[in-house]
């Protein structure tokens, strides 16, 4: 499911941008 890593990507990224 490209849509489901892509919002997993986007939440990672938030993440790591939150740290």
């Amino acid at each position: 499911h490209i849509l489901e890593q892509s919002c997993d990507k986007a939440y990672l990224e938030k993440r790591w941008k939150q740290s």
